[in-house]
C-alpha cells in the first residue's frame, strides 16, 4: 500500500494511496498544529516534523511516536541517507544569546545538532551561522559526514563525530557537494569569483584534494553566484547548474544560468541549449549516461542528451518547469507546477 503525507497550515494527517486513495488505514489520528517542516527518511518507514519548539517523530507502519525533543526556534530538519539507525539533523537560526540570558555574560550555545533517535542520544553539536547549506552531507554508506565551515571543509567518521579526519583549507569556499556514492567517493568544491579572478569548481576524489593539482576534473566561469551539484547515480560524473542573481544582458528577471558536466575522467563541458532563458529542471537517467533539461522561455524546450552533452532527442515546447526520470530508466514526466497552469506528459 503506498501511504501518502498532507502537511497544510492546520497540521499533519496521512492518507492512502493506491488503491484506496483517500482513505486512512493507519492508526495515527494526526497532528493539529503549526508545522514549520516535515520530512520521510529515504525508505518512507519513518517520519519527522518541527512543531511548537518541539521535533517529533514517528513510524510510518502503525504510526507509533518513537520520541520528541524539545528544540526551541528550530526550523528546519534532515536525515541521513540510509536507515539502518535515524539520525536526525535539526538547525535553528544562529544567535548570540538565549531570551533566558543576559546579553552581556551570556555564551553562545550550538544551533546545529546531530541526533541517532535510535539510541536517543546527541551524537554531537555544532554552531552553524548560515542556514545557506547547512545540512552536513553524508556519502551513500554513510561512512563519511562532511560540513561546511569558514573557509574550510570538515570530513567525520561518520561513527565518530568528536574528531575530524580530514580538513580540506579553502579560502572563500563557499560550498561542497559530498557525492551520495558507497564508493569510492568524490566532492566538488565551489569558490566563488574573488576581485578580478573567475569563480570555479574542482572535483576530487575523496580523501585526494591536497592541492589543485590533484583535481580530476575543474571547471572555471564568471557571472556565477551559486553552484547546485546533481550526481549521476554512478557518482561518475556531475551536473554543475550555476546560477547569477542579474542578468546583465537584460534578458532574465530572474538572473542568468548555466549547466555544466564534469566527470571523473576529466570531462568538462558547458551544455549549450537552443533556446534562450532559465535552466528549469535537470534530471539522469539511471544509466548516468544521458540526462534531461527543461529550459527556455515559456513555453520551454525539453531535451535529452547523451554524456558527450549531445543533444539525442527532443520534445518540443510545452508549459513546463519540471522532469523526473522513474528508477528504471524507461518512463521520464515533463510536466508544469507553481505558477505555471500546465499538464503533465
Amino acid at each position: 500500500m503506498i501511504l501518502q503525507k498532507i502537511h497544510d497550515s492546520t497540521g499533519v494527517r496521512f492518507i492512502d494511496g493506491a488503491p484506496n486513495f483517500g482513505s486512512n488505514s493507519t492508526k495515527f489520528a494526526g497532528f493539529e498544529g503549526s508545522v514549520k517542516c516535515l520530512i520521510f527518511s529515504n525508505d518512507g518507514k519513518r517520519c519527522a516534523w518541527i512543531a511548537n519548539g518541539q521535533l517529533l517523530f514517528i513510524k510510518r507502519d502503525n504510526r507509533n511516536r518513537l520520541g520528541e525533543l524539545k528544540c526551541p526556534f528550530s526550523s528546519s530538519v534532515s536525515c541521513r541517507p540510509q536507515n539502518n539507525d535515524f539520525f536526525l539533523k535539526f538547525w535553528r537560526f544562529y544567535v548570540s544569546f538565549t531570551p533566558e540570558q543576559n546579553k552581556g555574560d551570556a555564551q553562545a550555545s550550538p544551533n546545529l545538532s546531530v541526533y541517532d533517535v535510535s539510541g536517543k542520544k546527541l551524537l554531537k553539536a555544532f554552531f552553524q551561522q548560515s542556514q545557506t547549506d547547512w545540512q552536513p552531507q553524508w556519502t551513500g554508506d554513510e561512512t563519511i559526514m562532511a560540513r561546511n565551515v569558514t573557509n574550510e571543509v570538515h570530513f567525520y567518521k561518520a561513527d565518530d563525530l568528536q574528531n575530524i579526519v580530514e580538513k580540506k583549507i579553502l579560502q572563500k569556499v563557499k560550498s561542497f557537494s559530498l557525492s551520495p556514492s558507497t564508493g569510492p567517493h568524490h566532492v566538488t568544491f565551489y569558490v566563488p569569483s574573488i576581485k578580478a579572478a573567475p569563480a570555479f569548481v574542482h572535483l576530487y576524489r575523496y580523501p585526494n584534494f591536497k592541492d589543485a593539482s590533484c583535481a580530476l576534473a575543474n571547471k572555471s566561469f564568471f557571472k556565477v553566484d551559486s553552484v547546485e551539484t546533481h550526481w549521476n547515480k554512478q557518482n561518475s560524473a556531475a551536473l554543475l547548474l550555476t546560477a547569477a542573481e542579474m542578468d546583465k544582458s537584460g534578458t532574465s528577471y530572474y538572473g542568468e544560468q548555466m549547466l555544466f558536466y564534469l566527470s571523473t575522467k576529466g570531462d568538462s563541458t558547458r551544455i549549450t541549449f537552443s533556446k534562450q532563458g532559465n535552466i528549469h529542471s535537470v534530471a539522469w537517467c539511471p544509466n548516468g549516461q544521458e540526462f534531461f533539461a527543461v529550459y527556455g522561455t515559456m513555453p520551454s524546450k525539453a531535451t535529452l542528451f547523451n554524456h558527450k552533452c549531445d543533444p539525442v532527442a527532443e520534445f518540443g515546447n510545452g508549459a513546463r518547469n519540471t522532469v523526473m526520470v522513474n528508477p528504471v530508466g524507461n518512463v521520464v514526466l515533463l510536466g508544469g507546477f507553481g505558477n505555471i497552469s500546465g499538464r503533465m506528459e
